[in-house]
């Protein structure tokens, strides 16, 4: 009888289930439910209309702190950075595809999808960069774009150190990947404080 293949990860909204991490990111930024879940919802009648009105004049926004133009410009040039191994790392394993190397085909596709991913983040940082000034909407979107395809980051670049064979030891993460991490790691911190920072 043949064994059922267990689903190694699922969608956090509507919990489908997926073979691999390319997959489920490929589904998250498309899932009804977690677009249902971002909707806001809405009031009915004069009473909260006046509400909302004064809840935005209250908020209305004024200038973006030194601090916070700086951690924008910082974290945009990180994405950049990132964005550009991406495409490197896409470069690399067409190379190796086109010499008939077994799998490296599968690669360039998977590292492709993440450098269009992070021109997605990129655009929207752009759209702050330009002016200076922070948007709660689109940090909001860039931190929930960014965890999957961190994700997926570091799955792809850690792989061939995991253990081939049972007993075999998992290999040391090499200085390079560590540094990538912490970058991933710097990045998601200063969008966490630029929505603290945001109106």
């Amino acid at each position: 009888m043949a064994k059922k293949r267990r689903h190694r990860y699922a969608c956090k909204s509507c919990r489908k289930p997926f073979n691999t991490l390319p997959e489920m990111w490929g589904h998250t930024p498309h899932c009804p439910a977690r677009k249902l879940s971002q909707q806001p919802t809405t009031q009915a009648g004069p009473e909260a209309l006046r509400s909302a009105v004064a809840d935005r004049e209250s908020r209305r926004p004024g200038p973006d702190s030194h601090e916070s133009r700086l951690l924008l410009l910082d974290t945009a040039e990180l994405i950049q950075q990132l964005r550009r191994d991406a495409r490197y790392f896409a470069g690399i394993a067409y190379l190796l595809a086109q010499g008939n190397e077994q799998g490296e085909y599968e690669k360039a596709k998977e590292w492709f999808w993440l450098s269009q991913g992070l021109d997605d983040v990129d655009r929207d940082f752009d759209l702050m960069v330009g002016p200076l000034r922070l948007d709660r909407s689109l940090l909001f979107r860039a931190y929930h774009q960014l965890g999957p395809i961190r994700d997926a980051w570091m799955y792809y670049r850690t792989r061939h150190l995991r253990p081939v064979r049972e007993g075999e030891k998992e290999q040391e993460i090499p200085e390079d990947i560590r540094e990538e991490d912490a970058m991933w790691a710097t990045i998601m911190s200063n969008i966490k404080k630029m929505l603290a920072m945001s109106r």
